[in-house]
């Protein structure tokens, strides 16, 4: 929104890049689950921060569910079952996105869900029902336009979503 020239609010503030989260802050959420006598698997909070691509308001929010639900030992099929209750909870905003979308988007938004990466194989086209790789560019190049891709991405054939939530409820919601 603030770096999109087509947008109101382009430039209309200073950009801050802030750093990505380190290892200290997978120790940190595991001391602060301690604080509350709590237990928590180191590997559970790199594998949440992994599946919200570090996305801070969603980790915060899977842990305080962790806590509200008395959940006194911490372990990855924990964070899966409440991220999924989360994004069940968004479910209906995510429906009404997908239904904004042409067909061919919805299918190029499931490859890039589920997928991740290797976006253009033959094989993986064919799975998805999607035409031909410069359909499958199109389609990801107006999802992109639409803020629900990154500009960014992560280097050629691969994708990333700007909600990783809304990436997790798709893997969660659609069989290939």
């Amino acid at each position: 929104m603030l770096n999109n020239p087509s947008r109101p609010l382009y430039r209309s503030c200073q950009t801050i890049e802030f750093p990505a989260f380190g290892p200290e802050f997978t120790d940190w959420v595991v001391h602060r689950f301690a604080t509350v006598g709590i237990t928590c698997e180191k590997q559970a909070i790199e594998h949440l921060r992994k599946l919200v691509q570090d996305t801070p308001n969603y980790v915060q929010m899977v842990c305080f569910h962790l806590v509200a639900q008395a959940c006194l030992h911490v372990r990855c099929q924990d964070v899966e079952k409440v991220l999924e209750t989360v994004a069940r909870q968004n479910a209906y905003a995510y429906q009404t996105l997908l239904n904004s979308l042409t067909s061919a988007q919805q299918r190029a938004l499931r490859l890039a869900a589920r997928e991740k990466s290797s976006l253009f194989q033959k094989g993986l086209l064919a799975k998805y029902e999607i035409a031909s790789a410069p359909a499958l560019h199109s389609s990801l190049n107006a999802l992109k336009a639409k803020g629900i891709l990154d500009e960014q991405g992560t280097g050629k054939g691969a994708v990333l979503f700007d909600d990783p939530l809304f990436a997790f409820w798709l893997r969660m919601s659609f069989d290939p």
